[in-house]
């Protein structure tokens, strides 16, 4: 029964959006803010930040592709003291800690500050960060620049760079993939500053990704290794915090006073399990003869094996795929739908697993067809 705890680990981690395995992708860093060296008397009183999915199909980088994310960040800084300082401001790069290829990411970073039109000189300096604000000692590098400022003077500094998503398998397993494109804000800096952050505004503009990923030949494009009788995969999403705005593909957060140290969180998982109700009976045919493959040495299964083999599957596949259809209908998964007008389908197809879990036969080849 090997394929079959497979199976069930596949169904554990898509309904656990934090689980990722780290050795089965590129992982691309985190956006981050603006952060002192060492404690001072600057305050970070306001932040705007857009952070915008563009697609680049010609980087030879994906599951076909991976999205950029570009990230365009303002942070209105005041001196809080009756005199002129200077002081030495970092954006930290987090330690990959082995994971992803951190020249690559350094290297197309494209990382830049400025103020109004004046840009900065910019330094890539290691262990410099004072231990009281990092004590996790997370930020080995970070980008340093100087910053003067006249007695109570406020000043905008605006910050551009790119990232690439990071992605990863779901379940590391080629019978039942899954993968997920995720991306991390890292927001905690912003209590290195002195005072509170009076608002916080973020937005994420993920239309040209979910433009690309609900064209019809997506899971087609993904080629050898992964079905390809699927029209259309499970598409689910998870994004933290939850409270956001949502307009299409833009989510947008609006902070006063306190921002959350969790960070803003993105999470878009590609589950190669049909969405539609036409696609399940070859999908679940195919599952049939992988099974058979593991159960039976001969060739010629006697009647007995046959219907062995069909309780098998019945127990093993269609029961706990029937109840993660029926999790994902009912909005019972972290990971929610990333299109609403998929619950239809998705229910039609929660529909006939149903039935075929409660008739005579597991057979795929009873799956009903959708009209």
């Amino acid at each position: 029964m090997i394929r079959s705890l497979i199976f069930s680990f596949v169904l554990l981690f898509i309904l656990s959006p934090s689980s990722v395995s780290a050795n089965a992708g590129i992982f691309s860093g985190a956006g981050n803010q603006v952060m002192p060296i060492k404690s001072n008397d600057i305050q970070l009183v306001r932040e705007d930040v857009t952070i915008k999915l563009r697609i680049d199909e010609q980087d030879g980088i994906g599951f076909p592709f991976v999205p950029w994310a570009e990230v365009h960040a303002e942070f209105h800084l005041r001196n809080t003291k009756n005199e002129r300082v200077k002081i030495e401001m970092g954006f930290p790069f987090i330690d990959l800690q082995g994971f992803g290829n951190e020249e690559l990411v350094l290297s197309r970073l494209n990382f830049r500050v400025r103020e109004v039109e004046t840009e900065r000189r910019i330094v890539l300096k290691e262990g410099i960060i004072e231990p009281t604000l990092d004590p996790q000692g997370l930020f080995k590098k970070v980008f340093v620049w100087e910053e003067h400022f006249q007695a109570q003077q406020t000043k905008k500094l605006i910050i551009t760079y790119q990232l690439l998503f990071s992605v990863g398998s779901l379940t590391g397993d080629r019978v039942f993939p899954a993968i997920s494109y995720f991306f991390n804000y890292i927001t905690k800096t912003a209590y290195t500053w002195k005072g509170p952050v009076e608002r916080a505004i973020f937005s994420m503009d993920c239309s040209d990704f979910f433009q690309r990923i609900n064209q019809p030949d997506f899971a087609k494009r993904f080629g050898d290794g992964f079905p390809t009788t699927i029209s259309r995969p499970v598409l689910l999403y998870n994004i933290e915090p939850s409270k956001f705005t949502r307009e299409e593909g833009i989510f947008r957060w609006d902070f006063k006073g306190n921002i959350p140290e969790e960070g803003i969180k993105a999470d878009f998982a590609v589950i190669f399990l049909p969405a539609f109700e036409k696609d399940l009976p070859t999908f679940l045919s195919d599952r049939e003869k992988a099974f058979s493959k593991e159960l039976f040495t001969s060739l010629s299964p006697s009647p007995e094996e046959k219907a062995l083999a069909e309780e098998t599957i019945k127990k093993e596949i269609l029961t706990p795929l029937r109840d993660l259809y029926g999790r994902i209908v009912r909005k019972e998964t972290k990971r929610q739908l990333l299109f609403e007008e998929d619950r239809q389908a998705i229910s039609a197809t929660f529909e006939s697993l149903k039935a075929l879990t409660t008739g005579s036969s597991g057979s795929a080849q009873n799956a009903p067809a959708s009209h």
